[in-house]
């Protein structure tokens, strides 16, 4: 069983003693379908959601999240384009037309030749309490030429309508600049910088810096991508102080394929005291460090081009019946 031909983000929604998944997708004509599994029912329901025009929404053209994050505990989910804006959906919305509310992210400038843009400048991240939401955004500006910047910025908006436009809207955070990022104490930069630079300005701008991945639990610690060439298979993660303008951390990263990096909370689900206990630990990769990070109510996007083929074949088909959605 196919729900979608695309690779989607899903989210999951905790409703009850239970749990709905939910994913959203574009078809050709334009309209949405909202696409929700309801662990109670073991079914898939399809619906067709209404754009609100009163939010602001334009064309947003060849509209896919990459990101798909519950906003508190009413069943409302963020479906997040980096490039085209944010949509918010009640999934828990009994009625067959449930309504898409649209924020749009800061205008920002980018350098973005053409459409197979192949790096991954931006990130956004949702930090929720019980009555507002703080929504973070990142942009890295030319990450693929010399002279690069990091920005972010901040929203703070409530939790019962999260996409309304607040009268201050987005504010500028941090901005740094490739001349002014700093070398911390203890921190070693060896393969990643030449260890003599006639012009030390130029250290980082001859980097390519890409894929910024906002902390959860550090307002101004951002991890980036870093490589030397576009082609290069060594890359290292680095995590920079966007306040301080400082480089925190460096680590190679032993991959021998195409990198990205996610977050996760799944370590707060995690036994870390299991050694001291006495108790058998799992095996882990070579060279993996697992981090006990604070627990974050904010669900995190799954990426699958087959959403219901994988709960089909988990839960397997009743009866030996198909249903092809």
């Amino acid at each position: 069983m196919r729900l979608v031909n695309e690779c989607c983000a899903v989210g999951l929604v905790s409703h009850g003693g239970g749990y709905h998944v939910a994913a959203l997708a574009m078809e050709e004509n334009g309209e949405f379908l909202l696409y929700i599994f309801s662990s109670e029912t073991r079914a898939w329901t399809i619906k067709k959601p209404v754009l609100s025009m009163a939010d602001g929404a334009t064309d947003l053209g060849d509209y896919m999240p990459g990101k798909a994050i519950a906003v508190g505990d009413g069943g409302v989910m963020a479906f997040v384009n980096l490039w085209n804006g944010i949509l918010f959906c009640n999934v828990l919305d009994s009625g067959e037309h449930a309504e898409l509310c649209y924020l749009r992210l800061p205008s920002a400038e980018l350098c973005r030749s053409d459409m197979n843009y192949r790096l991954q400048p931006r990130d956004i991240a949702f930090d929720m309490s019980s009555d507002t939401i703080r929504i973070r955004f990142v942009e890295v500006v030319c990450p693929s030429s010399p002279g690069w910047r990091a920005s972010t910025w901040t929203m703070t908006t409530t939790a019962t309508s999260p996409w309304r436009q607040q009268e201050k809207g987005w504010q500028q955070g941090f901005v740094l600049y490739d001349h002014e990022l700093l070398v911390a104490d203890g921190v070693s930069t060896d393969g990643l910088l030449p260890e003599v630079s006639e012009l030390a300005e130029t250290k980082f701008a001859n980097l390519l810096v890409d894929m910024p991945m906002l902390s959860l639990h550090e307002n101004n610690i951002i991890c980036f991508l870093a490589k030397h060439h576009m082609a290069d298979s060594e890359v290292w993660s680095i995590a920079v102080d966007m306040e301080m303008k400082k480089l925190k951390g460096v680590n190679l990263l032993q991959v021998g394929r195409c990198t990205r990096l996610f977050y996760s909370t799944i370590s707060s689900h995690l036994n870390m005291t299991a050694a001291a206990s006495g108790e058998k630990e799992c095996p882990k990769r070579p060279g993996t460090q697992l981090e006990a990070y604070p627990h974050k109510k904010q669900q995190l996007s799954m990426m699958s081009s087959a959403v219901g083929e994988q709960e089909h074949d988990a839960m397997g088909a009743p009866d030996g019946d198909e249903d092809n959605v």
